[in-house]
């Protein structure tokens, strides 16, 4: 007998801009809720973690994008990783 290895994957959407002085408060619940229904029924659960907001800069965006856009073994991402890894050590 031959098991699968499980190899989770996390789906992420970057939309925007808006001028956020013209949002209504809670205005994140409504596109959360869309995400979190779509999810299920795509996936048959539920999710594991999930975030958003209408907190990101063009310049978040951008550096977001960029890593998304690394190979795992670039030098750079190893980097954030182990940085990353560190952070969560010393808390």
């Amino acid at each position: 007998m031959c098991d699968k290895k499980v190899i989770k994957k996390y789906w992420t959407c970057i939309i925007g801009a808006t001028d956020k002085n013209k949002l209504k408060n809670s205005a994140d619940n409504s596109m959360r809720n869309a995400v979190y229904k779509a999810f299920k029924k795509t996936t048959g659960h539920n999710y594991n973690i999930m975030w958003s907001g209408w907190g990101s800069t063009q310049e978040k965006v951008d550096v977001i994008n960029a890593i998304w856009n690394m190979e795992e073994d670039d030098p750079i991402f190893i980097s954030i990783v182990a940085m990353l890894k560190e952070s969560k050590r010393l808390i």
